[in-house]
């Protein structure tokens, strides 16, 4: 879970309880799940996992690629990462607009449930595409607009989700060709007075040009 809106305590908090919610849990295995049918990963490629929290979807993919870098602004949900001992995921606390990116090309970059949080996510989107080598690989899933009920706690929330037609436009403008999303997942939350409340969320993937 990355955010760029500074709260990084509330994220610390969240941290130790984040993999106790089955939701969650499910969540993850079928965004990496989806990722180990659409892209055609190889055991030599290196991974980016922008966001990667406690590394749910690291560790689905991790035994098909040599190397995961899961970066994400909060230490103690690296912490819990760490803990889950997989052997080839390399934490790393990165603040994305002050820190550099690790000094290296990937072959694949993910991101989940990440991007609403990002205040300037077309810059970030365009420091992803730098750091991909060429013909490498951009997933990411999240939200599909709403009318901003999903998180009870907005401090670190910078998009109601997304218009993924205006989204692909983005990428394709920054150079992902071609770009293609479908709908994967609905989150189904309890957590509202009215009643159970569905959210529904795109997985989208696209390639840098060769």
């Amino acid at each position: 879970m990355f955010t760029d809106t500074g709260s990084f305590s509330r994220n610390e908090e969240k941290a130790i309880d984040w993999d106790a919610d089955a939701g969650r849990r499910e969540t993850a295995q079928f965004i990496g799940q989806t990722i180990i049918r659409k892209i055609p990963l190889q055991k030599d490629w290196i991974v980016l996992d922008f966001g990667a929290g406690t590394g749910l979807i690291s560790k689905v993919l991790s035994p098909r690629v040599k190397t995961i870098w899961a970066v994400d602004s909060s230490p103690g949900m690296l912490a819990e990462l760490r803990r889950k001992q997989i052997s080839n995921v390399k934490e790393r606390v990165l603040d994305w607009e002050k820190d550099p990116f690790p000094d290296r090309k990937f072959q694949l970059v993910i991101m989940s449930m990440t991007l609403h949080h990002i205040k300037n996510h077309s810059e970030l989107l365009k420091k992803l595409y730098e750091v991909l080598q060429p013909g490498g690989w951009l997933c990411l899933a999240d939200l599909y607009s709403e009318p901003g009920i999903f998180h009870s706690d907005k401090n670190s929330v910078a998009h109601f989700g997304f218009d993924p037609n205006r989204l692909r436009a983005d990428l394709t403008e920054i150079g992902f060709k071609p770009v293609s999303y479908f709908h994967v997942y609905t989150i189904i939350s309890k957590k509202i007075a009215s009643g159970d409340c569905t959210f529904p969320l795109f997985f989208m993937y696209g390639r840098k040009e060769i």
